[in-house]
């Protein structure tokens, strides 16, 4: 699921949709001084929730119940012990919508199969019989939190073993996709990188028979992410998602496990993998 409400050109987060959903009931309490003093008390609580890490499980999800136990007392200490229901109507409708996540864009069940382009000009599918799970971006080099997204992929990508890490550029020129690539590569750590050349393309774009020759070298894939290009935004489009960048985390029989549009840095990445141990039944992460 996506954190993201599109509405229109505005994109608007879900997480502050569902405070304003969550505070709705104190608008029954009176007198106004009171109808603050318990949104203000509240909003407070949401906003530690929301700098939590994200609930992956009902278990999880109450492992914030400190912060709900503190702001109960602390209404009542303040008075607050007639507007109980009110209070805990709130508190109910919050805990439901970060659980279900009821205005979340539901994706499919696997992507799509759509063809793609490795960045020497070679076709490229990515088919859904995986050795391991993957790790897909969607990103666009015109957009700082995508760019931002890959460096970070490349960056951390050791850490993420043994995922698959493929990112695929969304409707870029293949001039602005190397130099996006190329700024984000850590060149001083990995040193050159080298792209596909002719031969069979893998289920992760790249070619069987690599050349790695200084005639040949290019920054087209690097030893840790597979870059991939989709002129037409194919995949974007499919999933319904028009906020970029876009994490799509698969497990090895190539069905979605989950997707997320937040920026993630190393521990972000881990996090969200970790979260979802069970896609690594036969493997040992390291």
């Amino acid at each position: 699921m996506t954190h993201i409400l599109y509405w229109g050109l505005l994109a608007l987060p879900l997480s502050a949709i569902y405070t304003a959903l969550a505070l709705l009931p104190l608008a029954l309490i009176k007198p106004a001084m009171a109808r603050w003093a318990a949104t203000c008390g509240l909003l407070l609580v949401f906003s530690f929730s929301i700098l939590a890490p994200p609930a992956t499980t009902p278990h999880t999800l109450l492992q914030h119940w400190p912060l709900y136990a503190i702001s109960s007392c602390l209404m009542l200490l303040i008075g607050m012990h007639r507007h109980l229901p009110s209070l805990s109507c709130s508190i109910v409708i919050w805990l439901v919508c970060t659980w279900y996540d009821p205005l979340a864009t539901p994706l499919p069940a696997t992507l799509p199969v759509v063809s793609l382009e490795t960045l020497s000009g070679q076709t490229a599918t990515l088919d859904p019989r995986l050795l391991t799970p993957r790790l897909l971006l969607l990103w666009r080099s015109s957009d700082a939190p995508s760019t931002q997204q890959l460096a970070l992929l490349q960056q951390c990508g050791h850490s993420l073993a043994p995922l698959t890490l493929v990112a695929v550029n969304q409707g870029d020129s293949l001039l602005a996709v190397l130099s996006a690539i190329n700024a984000s590569a850590p060149s001083a750590a990995t040193g050159s990188f080298f792209g596909p050349e002719a031969g069979s393309v893998s289920d992760t774009g790249r070619s069987s028979t690599p050349k790695t020759s200084p005639d040949t070298a290019s920054v087209a894939d690097t030893p840790l992410v597979t870059q991939l290009r989709d002129r037409h935004q194919q995949l974007a489009t499919a999933l319904g998602v028009r906020h970029l960048p876009l994490l799509v985390l698969m497990n090895r029989s190539g069905r979605i496990v989950t997707a997320s549009v937040t920026t993630l840095d190393c521990a972000g990445l881990r996090t969200l993998i970790d979260n979802h141990r069970d896609i690594f039944k036969d493997d040992d992460m390291s």
